[in-house]
Order: C-alpha cells, then structure tokens, then sequence
C-alpha cells in the first residue's frame, strides 16, 4: 500500500475544512506552530508505519529560488533529485503576524523541477514588509515525501530603489527627493517624541521604521489593511512600521510636520500600553493625542468645528469612542473635535492628568463612565464643559441661542438614555 502527497494533503484539508485550493491552520504564538508542525510530523510517522515503502530517503533539495514582485506575484522553483519521478508538490506558506500557514500546488515536469507561481491578491494577498517562511513538500509516485527546511523570503515593496537614512531610534526609508528631504523628516520624526511626550508622558519609542512614499497611490498599494482612500498615513503598530505619503516639493515641510507627529504618537502610545490596553482607548482620546502631537495642524479645524457646532452636525463625542467615520468630510469634523477635546482636557487636567485617563480608559473600556472614578464626571459631562469652553458666546457671534440649546438638550437625552441603560445592565 502507497499514498502519494495528494493524498495525505486530501485527507488533512477534509479534516480542516479546507476551501478552494487553498488550507489553512490556525496558530496563535509560536509554540503553537511547532506543535501543529509536530502533528504533521506524526501524521506522515504513521502514514510511513502504514506503508513501508514511505521515507524520505533517495528524495533531494539540489537548489531553489524564490522571487516576486511586489503586490503581483510570488514565485517559487526548485529541482529535486529523486530515484522515482515526483508526482507531487506543495509550497506552504507562513507569513509573518497572520495566523494561518497557507499550501499551494506545484507544477513538477518529468525532470523533477518544481514550479508554482502566486498571483496576488488573487491567490494571496500577504501585508506588506513582512517575513515569508515556507517550505517545499514533494512526494513521489512510490510513496517516498521529502519536506524542506524552513526558508524564508522578506516581503519588501521591490518596485523602487530604496535609500535609507537612520539615527537614534529612527529609520528613514524613501526613495523620492533629495538627502535634504530625508534629513527634514528624520529630523521631525525625533523633535516629535518631545512633542508626544509633551501631550502625555511617555517613553520614547524603541525603534520606527518610516516608509515614504511621494503619492497616495503608492502608499494605498502598500497599506492594504487601511481600505481609506484619503489617507496619507498610515502606522502597522504591531511591526513599529509607518507609512506616509509626503510629496518632496516646496509644501513637504508642513505635511512633515503633520504626519509625522501623529503616526509617532500612535507608535508611542502602543508601545508604552501594548496590544490589548491600547485597543481599549477610545478612538477620541487617541486621535486627539495624535492631533494635539502635530507640530502644524489643520488651519480650518477652528471653522469646521463653529460651523458644525451651528448647524448641529457635530458628532457627539460618544458616537467616536470606537471609530470614525471613513467619508472625508465627516472624519475631517471628527478629527477637529478630538483635538479640540483632547487641548480642552490637557488645560485643564496638564499632562499628568492626560496619562491619568489614558491609564484609566485602559483599564475600563466604559467609554461614557470609566472616567468618573478619576475626575468626577463622565464623558456627556465633560463634553458639556467643553462646548461651554469652546463655544461660549464670545466665541461665537452671531449663533443662535436656540440651536446651542437643543445641542445641549440632545446630549442630555443621550447622557439619560445611556444611564438608564447601564442601570439595567447592573441589575442583570
């Protein structure tokens, strides 16, 4: 009795429900990798056992090569040595920070060469700047398999010639401007863990690699997760990466010291809390940081927010506890009236107090209440405090009383909905 690779691969895809073409295993932390590695191990041990002429003797790895291009295709060959001819092959696949490992069928001619060519997305769609493990299984047509050792690819963004600048805890990698343009950015990348630290205490970050692109579309090809075609920035936190579209022209200074504030800050406020305190914040208190970080913020922030404030568009600060809204207009309101919060509470509360609710909120998600224990109000309150601050009638002309009232009037209701709710809930 023989069984090819086929099919044991067949039998662990029915196991794991596999579809299309494609299988996946979950894992989550490295040790759980080895153990389903381990499985595999056993279960060809036992396929071996069941069929004596299965072994991975007289089955060779003479050479290999890898290549890809980045966002279109990853290819892999290699040439075996065999003493029977390969009938099949697979490449599998573990990239970095995902939690699946991914198996594709290889083309093998009556030479054993083993060839097989991804085409992303449509096969696979890997984030970008990341470590590709794999390796290479090979059966042949008595029964024999050969598995690989680990190898492993860097998925970089290879369609330009990259030039990198670095100092201190900073990377600058572009490939668009001058030595000048790159200096600029390395230089605001450093200034802006003062200006962090400076919003909430914090230490410096431990190490940023910055990606700059010239244009959008570039860094929109690259940052796949973001999904929002206005961005120009864009921080993969969990692998210290930023991305930022800054164009080396006359006005790059003012974007430099925009962005690069901002998406420091993030870095900085993930490392200091990690993963899971971080994601408790509320998106508010940590856009408001960011915002409040930049060294030339958005000049028309202050007439977005009165007029918004007037015609009683302006989002409550609840409706952004969890995200913001993706349409351009609204998320420009939106980010205007974090930093606008966010400078109300550090005159009042000065830097102390702002690590005081961020250490708070990230140990109680209740986005409405967790700051009552600590300052004696919760966020309707709050808000309220705020809109007296910065709407006030010397701020504001010609409003109308009215509207200013029914604003009120409608954060009230919210604050009673929600604490008749949180009643319930308790009594539950």
């Amino acid at each position: 009795m023989t069984k090819t690779l086929a099919q044991i691969l067949l039998k662990l895809k029915e196991t794991l429900a596999d579809q299309h073409s494609l299988f996946r295993i979950q894992f989550r932390t490295p040790s759980t990798l080895k153990f389903i590695l381990g499985i595999f191990a056993a279960l060809f041990v036992a396929l071996m056992a069941a069929s004596p002429g299965l072994s991975q003797s007289g089955i060779s790895l003479q050479s290999h090569s890898e290549k890809y291009l980045f966002g279109e295709w990853l290819r892999f060959e290699a040439q075996f040595e065999s003493q029977s001819q390969l009938v099949d092959g697979h490449i599998v696949l573990q990239i970095e920070g995902l939690e699946e490992l991914f198996s594709f069928t290889a083309e093998i001619d009556s030479n054993n060469h083993f060839s097989t060519e991804l085409f992303i997305p449509i096969d696979l769609d890997p984030p970008s700047l990341r470590l590709i493990n794999f390796w290479y299984l090979v059966a042949t047509e008595d029964g024999n398999i050969f598995e690989s050792d680990l190898q492993s690819i860097y998925y970089d963004d290879n369609r330009f010639e990259w030039l990198q600048l670095s100092e201190n805890s900073f990377s600058v990698n572009w490939f668009a401007g001058d030595q000048i343009f790159a200096e600029a950015i390395l230089s605001t990348a450093m200034e802006a863990v003062q200006r962090v630290q400076q919003v909430i205490p914090l230490p410096g970050p431990n190490r940023v690699e910055l990606y700059i692109y010239p244009n959008q579309d570039q860094l929109l090809d690259v940052v796949n997760s973001a999904k929002i075609e206005w961005a120009a920035g864009h921080s993969d936190l969990a692998q210290d990466r930023i991305f930022l579209s800054i164009n080396p022209n006359a006005e790059s200074s003012l974007e430099i010291e925009r962005q690069i504030p901002h998406e420091i800050a993030h870095t900085m406020l993930f490392e200091a809390l990690g993963e899971n305190a971080y994601l408790q914040l509320p998106a508010w208190l940590v856009e408001g940081i960011a915002s409040n970080a930049e060294m030339y913020s958005d000049p028309l922030y202050a007439e977005l927010l009165s007029l918004a404030f007037v015609d009683q568009s302006l989002p409550s600060l609840f409706a952004l506890c969890e995200t913001f809204p993706s349409e351009y207009s609204a998320a420009r309101i939106s980010y205007a009236a974090a930093d606008s919060f966010m400078a109300y509470l550090r005159s009042e509360y000065q830097v102390i107090g702002i690590g005081a609710i961020v250490d708070a909120y990230s140990r109680n998600d209740d986005c409405m209440f967790g700051l009552e224990p600590l300052l004696g109000k919760n966020l309707l309150e709050l808000e309220l405090d705020w809109h007296a601050s910065e709407f006030g009638e010397a701020n504001f002309g010609s409003a109308s009383m009215d509207q200013s009232i029914s604003q009120i009037l409608i954060l009230i209701m919210l604050g009673l909905i929600l604490l008749v709710w949180r009643q319930r809930a308790n009594a539950n």
